[in-house]
């Protein structure tokens, strides 16, 4: 056989470029985000309409038992 001699070559050869194939995969994409907590949060709409209804409330008591 002519190419007996370049057989070893070959073979390196191919593995070589099948290894280098197989690894060269992109990396796994990034972890997703986690979720948001479980709940309403209470932000300062909630409050300022609490605070209006204790005002009015403490008025209306007052302007009652005053007239």
């Amino acid at each position: 056989m002519k190419y007996k001699k370049y057989l070893p070559f070959l073979i390196c050869g191919a593995l070589l470029l099948v290894s280098q194939v197989t690894f060269a995969q992109p990396p796994p994409p990034p972890p997703p985000p986690p979720p948001p907590p479980a709940g309403v949060p209470i932000d300062g709409g909630i409050i300022a309409l609490l605070g209006a209804g204790l005002v009015y409330g403490y008025r209306k008591y007052f302007s009652a038992k005053s007239a």
